[in-house]
Order: C-alpha cells, then sequence, then structure tokens
C-alpha cells in the first residue's frame, strides 16, 4: 500500500511513462521466450516476464520516488529561505518607516521650539520694558496706581498638542523633555486680577518674577532643541533639563533683578 501510494505521488506523466514501459518489457520478454529454441512453459515464461516487469517498474518508482522527495525538500529549503528573506525585508522597511517617522516628528517638534523660542523671547524683552517703566513710576514718586488686571501673554504649539499622542516613539528622555518645554505653551492669555488693586510695587515684582520665568524657558527650549539636533545627527546629547541645571543657572540673566542667576 505504501509504494502504491508513493507510485501515485509521482507526476501523471511519470506514471504513465512506467506503466508503458512496463507493458512493452512484458510484450517483448514474451516474444522473445516464444521465438527461442527453448522448451519454456508459456506460464513460466508469464511469470518470468512479470517479475522482470515488476522489477523495472519497482526500481524506476523507487528512483521517481527520491527524486520526488528531493525536489520537495529541496522546495521547503527555498519556501524557508524565501519566507526568512520576506521576514527580513518586511522588519527592516518596518524597521525604516518607523525611523523616518520619529525623524519627522522630531523635525517638526523642533522647529516648533525654536518658534516658541522666539515668540517667548521677543515677550521677555516686553516685560522688561513694561517692568522699567513701572520702575521709572516708582523711582519718579509718581502717585501710586491702583493695578486691578495683571495678564500674560500665552503662546501656542499647534504641532506639540496635534502630536502628543506620538512622543512614544522617540527616545523616553527626549520625549520627557519635550512635554516638559511645549506643554508650558499655552494659547490662552492668562490674566490674574485683584479686587482691591495692587501697587507700583508689587506689579514690578510680578513683572520681575514673569521675566525670571520666561528667561528660564528659552534656556530649556535652547536646550531641547540642541537635543533633537544631537539624536537626528547623530551627535552627542548635550543632557537633560535635570541634569544640566545647575549650568544653565550659572548663565541666566535677570536684567529687573539685577540677578545673573549664580546666587
Amino acid at each position: 500500500m505504501e509504494k502504491y501510494c508513493n507510485f501515485m505521488r509521482l507526476p501523471a506523466a511519470l506514471r504513465v511513462a512506467l506503466a508503458s514501459t512496463l507493458v512493452l518489457l512484458c510484450f517483448n520478454v514474451l516474444w522473445a521466450l516464444r521465438q527461442s529454441s527453448w522448451g519454456i512453459d508459456q506460464g513460466l515464461a508469464t511469470l518470468i516476464g512479470a517479475i522482470v516487469g515488476l522489477s523495472v517498474v519497482a526500481w524506476q518508482t523507487q528512483r521517481g520516488f527520491k527524486n520526488l522527495v528531493g525536489a520537495q525538500e529541496a522546495q521547503a529549503e527555498l519556501d524557508r529561505l524565501a519566507r526568512e528573506h520576506a521576514f527580513t525585508l518586511q522588519m527592516k522597511a518596518d524597521t525604516d518607516k518607523a525611523e523616518r517617522e520619529r525623524r519627522a516628528l522630531l523635525t517638526a517638534f523642533w522647529a516648533e521650539i525654536i518658534a516658541v523660542r522666539s515668540a517667548v523671547t521677543e515677550q521677555v524683552q516686553a516685560t522688561r520694558i513694561w517692568g522699567f517703566m513701572i520702575k521709572s513710576c516708582m523711582e519718579a514718586g509718581r502717585p501710586a496706581a491702583r493695578w486691578n488686571v495683571f495678564k500674560q501673554v500665552g503662546f501656542e504649539a499647534p504641532i506639540y498638542q496635534a502630536n502628543a499622542a506620538k512622543i512614544g516613539i522617540v527616545d523616553p528622555s527626549l520625549g520627557a523633555d519635550i512635554v516638559r518645554v511645549l506643554s508650558k505653551a499655552n494659547s490662552s492669555a492668562i490674566e490674574t486680577k485683584f479686587e482691591e488693586g495692587i501697587d507700583y510695587g508689587t506689579v514690578f515684582t510680578l513683572y520681575q518674577a514673569r521675566e525670571q520665568y520666561l528667561v528660564e524657558w528659552i534656556s530649556e527650549l535652547n536646550l531641547v532643541a540642541n537635543r533633537i539636533s544631537a539624536a537626528n545627527n547623530g551627535h552627542q546629547d548635550p543632557g537633560t533639563l535635570e541634569s544640566t541645571f545647575l549650568v544653565r543657572k550659572a548663565n541666566f540673566k535677570f536684567v529687573l533683578s539685577g540677578d545673573d542667576g549664580k546666587s
């Protein structure tokens, strides 16, 4: 039964050829025996022809089956190699795609950080101008005015707001710093109201605090922009916001309070 199954697994053309060979061989053997002078019984001649024919068929069948098995094994190996190659190509394609998305996202964040830094720098100048005006009024001895509202200009970061959910594809350390500096950008202006009003001195103190906040923010924006550039260009990471705070603090310049940040 097993040999029959093996025979049936052969290609149709090979099965037909083997059967034809067997039939022709039987006829040839019988014809040769009849033409010879041997006194071989017809039944014996038929038996001999059948044995020889079956032997040839068995040999050809075995050989064909071995070739078929070898071909199947070779095809299986080729299929395995093809799958491995396809998997490798897919992995590389996925990695390249993820890298392109990461670089594109970082580039967009970098551009937004530069834009926000420019807006914050302008606001620092405006804050200092208002602070000096208030200080001049105080020094000139002008009548004290009562301020009921202290306004703080807001900043916009639409790219960050639209892509905050994708921050996970960025290095965790860099992603945390990006969130820290851009989450401060709020499109809404902030108004602090004082029911009884505040005098010049209190207003000047608020402007001093506002200047310090913005100057420190600019320092953070500069560092994160440099970190993004380093990540995209393969340069050395300048460090996180936390690890570089003391170094950056030494370069803070608070004009309204006359403090250079070193204290």
